[in-house]
């Protein structure tokens, strides 16, 4: 467990009641590693959505049996608000009502940008927040303080388009998700510095939309006619991602004619016809 987990955990373990009422709209007691730790504390959990389902899932699975003596779960009731007001009387006279937000879990940025993220990034984005020290962050601050520290991208750093093209490169080969809401951040930084010679950046964000581009532009590099494709694919940057997309099947070998020279490095990207070569050569 990281840190934030056992955070996270800390006062479930504590709590001695059948019931335990969890205030949590932001899932993240739906975490995987989250909730397998509660189960192996030995509790069950339980959504409130509809009333009469919870009703019958409540008062048959786990009510009666500890009514009647009988060994069963601890049951955590989770509800998707965080308003105890809204929690039906009964649930909060047997048990202990916690609450669990992300507003809570990282007090010095701002939600909604964090709500944006996935809790697969969580871990990293708890141990840069520690930094803080009780600073708070605005929403652009935020987005720049995730982008920098969770996908280390520094948006003031991308000044060309061969920068952004390296960027992209570099994001889906780790596949990386980055949210919409730090692409607007790094839009509204580089102001359409990077919009000449390329389709829309915000498209190049996502996996395939990237992928479809470079194969096109891998056409075009290969074939050497005019005009140059805007991807330079001979900046060293860029080499071992496309070779490793091209390992990995993101992106097709294209058929050459037998007079196209292709530099040793690019080999991986093409597919020769040996009988055609042996004929042109001779």
């Amino acid at each position: 467990m990281t840190e934030w987990q056992d955070r996270v955990l800390a006062p479930f373990r504590r709590a001695v009641a059948h019931v335990v009422v969890a205030l949590d709209p932001d899932r993240i007691l739906l975490e995987e590693r989250i909730y397998q730790a509660l189960r192996a504390e030995g509790f069950d959990l339980l959504t409130y959505t509809d009333p009469i389902a919870f009703r019958n899932a409540y008062e048959l699975g786990y009510r009666a049996p500890w009514d009647n003596g009988e060994a069963t779960p601890r049951l955590i009731v989770r509800f998707t608000h965080t308003c105890p007001e809204l929690v039906p009387y009964d649930l909060l006279q047997k048990g202990e009502c916690i609450r669990i937000t992300l507003a809570e879990l990282f007090p010095g940025l701002e939600y909604r940008t964090v709500q944006a993220l996935g809790s697969r990034h969580y871990d990293a984005l708890y141990t840069a927040a520690q930094t803080l020290r009780g600073r708070r962050l605005g929403s652009n601050q935020t987005a720049r303080f995730i982008l920098e520290e969770v996908f280390s991208i520094r948006p003031d750093e991308i000044r060309t388009s061969i920068d952004l093209i390296a960027l992209l490169c570099r994001i889906h080969y780790h596949h990386q998700t980055v949210p919409d809401i730090l692409i607007d951040h790094c839009l509204e930084t580089w102001g359409g510095r990077h919009d000449a010679g390329l389709p829309a950046i915000r498209d190049l964000f996502e996996y395939g939309a990237f992928m479809a581009y470079l194969q096109d532009e891998w056409a075009g590099y290969i074939s050497g006619g005019d005009p140059a494709p805007a991807v330079p694919f001979d900046d060293d940057r860029l080499r071992s991602y496309i070779d490793t997309f091209f390992l990995e099947g993101a992106l097709k070998p294209l058929s050459v004619p037998p007079s196209a020279r292709v530099p040793e490095w690019a080999q991986c990207g093409v597919i020769r016809d040996h009988d055609a070569e042996r004929v042109y050569r001779l």
